[in-house]
């Protein structure tokens, strides 16, 4: 139910004899806010509840290809670049929503028509642009702003033909998960809480994907001469910014508590650069899996059913027992490919892949930790900068 009913509630379900007819979990809801004190049980309960009918709307944003944004470099101007990995929350994420009719004063945001727990893109630019200034302590604002913010982010100006459009675009972020944590203040003089204050949260193990495009728009001759020297700059300080953001700063709100931090893996992270300076895929060395982990794999690469958990992903307990009974090997040699398949199982299965394809026109690099993504980074700058000393 959508924001616009919110507010004629005893109309929507006068003709419902009791709340379980209601198959919406939001909806529900809204409608216990009506009698806060007796329903706030059923609340938690509802949330605790809710993760199935997540998923589900997860799966409707992936059917409409709203939930993983792809963009097709080739239209983009030279000097390009698009982002994008998979990350695990390490703490809670925390972002206050505008809903006014709702049984608890904290609800986090949520997407409009799905009712999923987001990240806007708003969000993702706040906490970046407010990292990378953070991280850049040596370098005052004012001199960082010329050099970069302004640029990447654009500015608003009291004229209205000054405004101008920076060259970062980020895309939302969705998870398919809600908990509650309970904040109780206590008294300093009788140690007690009374009001305890409850907060809904993306709780942390949950995994969100993150996209960031770069598009670089010069208007005159002069600024086109220099796309390479700045682009080098950019690229390097958004890829400090992001590692900045996810592993100290956070994004959301209450971080100063902590929340909205990640872990330092990531999930098949990638850039793609559209730049004439580097004519092959660069790619991080892959080791191939030893004879005996071939077991475990299918032809494609890809991880054979029997050593999945529920969710699809490797298995992470067993008995020595049960892996033998599904055609394992030994404890101490799983160990040994489980390790292996963190590192190298996502490249691997994309080498295999691709080896009957087209190869990709423009550079695309691989990375699977915050420290990777900024050495990558690193590395395409000193290329770009390499290629315009060379007068090329």
């Amino acid at each position: 139910m959508s924001n616009a009913h919110s507010y004629d509630l005893y109309s929507h379900f006068s003709g419902l004899s009791k709340t379980t007819d209601i198959l919406d979990y939001y909806s529900k809801i809204q409608l216990y806010s009506l009698n806060k004190n007796q329903k706030l049980k059923d609340y938690k309960d509802e949330i605790n509840n809710s993760n199935s009918s997540l998923k589900s709307a997860i799966q409707l944003l992936h059917e409409f290809d709203l939930y993983q944004p792809t963009v097709n470099i080739n239209l983009l101007p030279d000097n390009s670049f698009f982002v994008q990995f998979e990350f695990i929350l390490k703490r809670p994420f925390y972002s206050k929503d505008d809903e006014q009719f709702y049984i608890i004063d904290n609800p986090i945001s949520k997407e409009s028509v799905f009712k999923v727990p987001m990240v806007r893109p708003s969000g993702w630019a706040g906490a970046l642009k407010f990292a990378i200034v953070k991280s850049n302590y040596k370098e005052s604002y004012e001199k960082l702003k010329f050099q970069a913010i302004d640029r990447l982010f654009g500015y608003a100006s009291d004229k209205e033909d000054d405004n101008k459009k920076g060259f970062l675009m980020l895309f939302p972020t969705y998870f398919d998960n809600i908990k509650f944590e309970i904040i109780n203040p206590h008294d300093r003089e009788t140690k007690a809480g009374k009001n305890p204050i409850y907060y809904e949260v993306v709780p942390a193990k949950s995994t969100g994907l993150f996209s960031l495009l770069y598009v670089p728009i010069y208007v005159s001759n002069e600024e086109k001469s220099h796309a390479n020297d700045k682009i080098a700059i950019d690229i390097d300080l958004v890829a400090k910014g992001l590692k900045s953001m996810f592993l100290t700063y956070g994004f959301g709100a209450k971080t100063s508590s902590g929340f909205g931090i990640a872990e330092n893996d990531l999930i098949e992270g990638k850039i793609i650069l559209k730049s004439k300076c580097v004519t092959a895929s660069v790619h991080e060395d892959i080791k191939p899996p030893e004879k005996e982990f071939l077991k475990y794999l299918n032809e494609d690469g890809s991880l054979k059913d029997s050593f999945k958990d529920a969710e699809g992903k490797l298995i992470t307990k067993i008995t020595g027992e049960k892996l033998s009974q599904i055609g394992g090997g030994s404890l101490k040699e799983f160990k040994l490919f489980k390790k292996w398949y963190k590192d190298n199982g996502c490249n691997w299965q994309k080498q295999l892949q691709s080896k009957n394809k087209t190869s990709v026109k423009w550079p695309d690099w691989s990375f699977n930790t915050f420290d990777k993504l900024t050495d990558v980074a690193k590395g395409i700058s000193q290329e770009l900068l390499n290629f315009r000393e060379e007068g090329q």
